[in-house]
């Protein structure tokens, strides 16, 4: 569960949300009679306890909300939206990154893709500079 909206002031532990289950007032019988039984442990981190314990500003599970001056093409900044840094070899991916959090991990495919394309431009434009060195190695 995520709770993006509500402000971190309300004081969670009051409102009961470190006793959810994940099934909480669902039986599951008819679309998945076994699946309470099988779950062995599971925890519910309020915002609170995601910025306390891993830093997360606000709680959020996104490096920072999903604004429209911070989606796409602009994500983290337009500078820096493809991957790339202005430091050599260094890229970047994860939540802060296009197409964002989730656990689809299509922002390190992307930033991997990207890495791999400076890396053949760095080969090609050094076969173009030492084109005698590119023939005998």
């Amino acid at each position: 569960m995520a709770f993006h909206s509500v402000p971190l002031t309300i004081w969670w532990d009051a409102c009961g949300f470190s006793k959810l289950s994940p099934y909480e007032g669902h039986s599951g019988k008819g679309w998945s009679p076994h699946i309470p039984d099988a779950i062995l442990h599971y925890e519910v981190l309020a915002p609170p306890d995601l910025e306390r314990i891993f830093g997360l500003e606000g709680g959020s599970i996104f490096q920072g909300e999903q604004g429209l001056d911070q989606m796409a093409f602009m994500r983290p900044t337009p500078d820096l939206a493809r991957y790339a840094t202005p430091v050599h070899g260094l890229y970047l991916c994860g939540a802060g990154t296009h197409p964002g959090g989730g656990v689809i991990a299509a922002s390190g495919h992307n930033a991997a893709h990207r890495a791999l394309r400076d890396l053949r431009a760095e080969r090609t434009r050094a076969r173009l500079r030492h084109p005698v060195a590119a023939v005998r190695g």
